[in-house]
C-alpha cells in the first residue's frame, strides 16, 4: 500500500513538473524576440529577411474569402517588396509571424524586436509611441468615432454625455488611442464613467454592440465594417473627431525608416494606392478617408 502511494506521489510530481515546464516554454515562445535583417545588411548582401507581425483589422489586414491575408497593408507590403527589388536590387523574403489578438502583446513584439520587424495594423502615429518605436510616414488618414448600439439616443453634445448617457459604461483597450480619448471624456465630462477593458479591437466592438448600456471610441475602419455587415451600430457625430493618421511601425532606430519613407511618398501618388483603398474599404469610405486633411 505504501509503495502504491509513493508511486502515485512520484507520478503526480512528475506530471506537475511537466505541466510547469510546458507553461514556461509556452510563455517563452509567446515573448520570444522577433528579429529581421537590417537594411544595411540587406543592401550589402543584395538579399534579406524581413519579419511581419500583424493585428487583424477590417480593410487593413484580414483574411479574405479564400482564407488568405489581404488588405491595404498587405497590398502596401507587396508593393514595397517589389520596389526594393526593382529600385534597390535587393530581394526580400517575408517571414510572416502568427497574428496576435492581444494589442499590448502586438506592441511589445515591435518594441522588443531587432532589425527588419514591421507591424501591420491601423496604428495611430502619436508622439508617445514615436518615443519608443519608429513609424513610416502615414499610409492613411483616420477618423475616431464614438459608437454605441443603434438603440441608444443621439448624443446632442459631448459636454452633455454624462446626462445623455447616464448609467452607461465605456469599453476600452489598454495602450491605445481609444483609451486616451475615453479617459479624456471621463476627465472632462463624465467623472463617474465606468471604464471596462477588453483585450482586442474586435472585443471592443462586439461588447459594445451586445450591450445597449455602453459606448466606445473606435477607428472609422471598424465602424465602416460593422455598417457594411448591417450590425446594430450607431455613430455619434458629436463625439467623432479627426484622429492621428496610421503608419507601419518598426523597432526604435530601425534603419529601414528612410527606404520606407521614399517608397510611400511615391506609392501614394500612384493609382494603385487609391485602387487598394476602394477595394478594401469601399468607394464612400475611401472618399471620406482621402478627403481628411
Amino acid at each position: 500500500m505504501k509503495t502504491l502511494l509513493l508511486k502515485s506521489k512520484i507520478t503526480l510530481i512528475n506530471n506537475l513538473f511537466i505541466l510547469v515546464l510546458l507553461l514556461f516554454l509556452s510563455n517563452k515562445s509567446a515573448f520570444a524576440q522577433l528579429t529581421g535583417d537590417s537594411w544595411a545588411n540587406a543592401q550589402r548582401n543584395k538579399s534579406g529577411i524581413i519579419t511581419i507581425t500583424y493585428f487583424e483589422t477590417p480593410g487593413v489586414v484580414y483574411k479574405n474569402a479564400s482564407n488568405k491575408l489581404d488588405g491595404i497593408c498587405i497590398d502596401i507590403l507587396r508593393e514595397f517588396v517589389n520596389y526594393v527589388k526593382v529600385k534597390k536590387g535587393v530581394s526580400l523574403k517575408v517571414n510572416l509571424q502568427k497574428k496576435t489578438d492581444d494589442f499590448s502583446l502586438f506592441l511589445n513584439n515591435i518594441k522588443t524586436g531587432k532589425g527588419g520587424i514591421f507591424g501591420l495594423a491601423p496604428l495611430s502615429i502619436t508622439q508617445e509611441r514615436k518615443n519608443i518605436m519608429t513609424f513610416t510616414p502615414a499610409y492613411m488618414s483616420n477618423l475616431s468615432v464614438l459608437i454605441s448600439h443603434s438603440s441608444v439616443q443621439d448624443l446632442p453634445s459631448i459636454i452633455d454625455i454624462s446626462t445623455a448617457f447616464k448609467g452607461m459604461k465605456a469599453y476600452s483597450l489598454k495602450n491605445s488611442t481609444v483609451d486616451t480619448e475615453i479617459q479624456e471624456i471621463k476627465k472632462k465630462y463624465y467623472p463617474d464613467l465606468q471604464v471596462i477593458y477588453v483585450s482586442s479591437a474586435a472585443d471592443l466592438i462586439n461588447r459594445t454592440l451586445e450591450d445597449p448600456k455602453s459606448f466606445t471610441k473606435t477607428d472609422f475602419l471598424y465602424y465602416a465594417a460593422a455598417s457594411r455587415e448591417r450590425r446594430p451600430i450607431k455613430k455619434h457625430d458629436e463625439g467623432s473627431v479627426k484622429a492621428e493618421p496610421f503608419g507601419i511601425v518598426m523597432p526604435k532606430g530601425c534603419d529601414w525608416e528612410d527606404v520606407w519613407a521614399v517608397f510611400l511618398e511615391e506609392f501614394k501618388l500612384k493609382p494603385a494606392y487609391e485602387k487598394s483603398l476602394v477595394k478594401h474599404l469601399g468607394y464612400n469610405a475611401t472618399k471620406m478617408i482621402i478627403g481628411l486633411k
